[in-house]
């Protein structure tokens, strides 16, 4: 975006309640940021097999000093929503929100797209919940780039990606009630 908001009136999907806005994701996170730490900070690494598919919001890490991951990796903090921009991995919904690294910081596989809450004011699930749904994954792959083998979404996309911003309260809400339906369907 060139610092110009357009009207979006055309683009809009449904109608939201009236507390509700719509909002591209550029304009809530900082899309890729990078991490600027002392060397020897003690960081969580999250290669692809240690992020989680599905539904869930899970991931594990590897403890690496930053110096030794701090070039060549993609970067990321507690809060912070990774997704794994790959095929089949963004297919598969590898992402989750990051959680637990050691000294809050971590760094992974050039594969994920990284989004950072520069508000400081949203409820992470809400957002991680929209980039699992059917509607994101099945807009990122008609935007993949590459070839047959490595294709991949690219962050003109998820900055671009249009979504319903509620109040936080009932971002919670809503994660609420999904996370009910989940572990009913987990029973199941």
């Amino acid at each position: 975006m060139d610092g110009i908001e357009s009207c979006i009136d055309d683009e809009i999907p449904f109608e939201i309640p009236e507390t509700w806005e719509w909002i591209r994701l550029g304009s809530l996170f900082t899309i890729n940021p990078r991490n600027n730490i002392a060397d020897d900070t003690v960081i969580g690494f999250i290669p692809m097999p240690l992020l989680k598919d599905g539904f869930n919001n899970s991931h594990n890490y590897e403890k690496r000093l930053w110096k030794d991951v701090k070039n060549g990796f993609t970067h990321f903090t507690n809060n912070d929503i990774v997704i794994a921009k790959i095929t089949p991995c963004f297919q598969n919904r590898k992402s989750a929100v990051i959680h637990d690294l050691p000294n809050g910081y971590g760094a992974g596989t050039t594969e994920l797209h990284v989004l950072r809450d520069y508000t400081k004011m949203l409820y992470m699930p809400y957002f991680l919940m929209i980039c699992k749904t059917h509607s994101f994954i099945q807009n990122g792959m008609k935007n993949f780039s590459g070839t047959a083998g490595q294709q991949r979404v690219g962050k003109d996309f998820i900055s671009n990606y249009l979504v319903p911003l509620p109040p936080v309260n009932e971002q919670k809400r809503i994660i609420e009630k999904v996370n009910i339906v989940i572990n009913s369907c987990d029973v199941l």
